[in-house]
């Protein structure tokens, strides 16, 4: 009857300690706090004719990382979904596509009229690069 006793005695003790284990700082499967995502802010000084600066800015830090220039003041800036590729619509009519780690230019197209075109916006897929009025 005693070893019975003692047998109860160690499974209780056993479930007491798997139900009712405190979490506590060291505890792998404790929740933790929510890391904000880190994403990446392409921006430039909005209506100001003469900024040909883009700027990075980092959204979990909430500050400016990096910045480069154009050639020319900056209207629009579009990315592609996978954050390779930026558009950036420049007051020339001129659109240059540039690689944003690098501040690369990978190609520059001119389209007469630019401005009555609209804004450039990426595919989802970010291979093609759509210029139209946003409603």
């Amino acid at each position: 009857m005693k070893q019975k006793y003692i047998i109860t005695a160690i499974l209780v003790a056993i479930l007491s300690i798997c139900l009712f284990q405190s979490c506590d700082k060291d505890c792998p499967v404790c929740p933790k706090n929510p890391v904000p995502d880190s994403y990446y802010i392409y921006f430039s000084k909005y209506g100001d004719l003469y900024n040909n600066t883009i700027y990075i800015a980092n959204s979990a830090t909430n500050s400016i990382i990096d910045s480069f220039s154009v050639s020319s003041p900056v209207r629009d800036i579009a990315a592609s979904s996978n954050g390779e590729y930026l558009a950036v619509n420049l007051a020339t009519d001129s659109i240059l596509i540039i690689r944003p780690q690098t501040a690369e230019i990978v190609q520059s197209i001119y389209l007469p009229n630019l401005e009555t075109y609209g804004h450039p916006v990426f595919s989802n897929s970010g291979n093609s690069l759509l210029i139209g009025i946003c409603i």
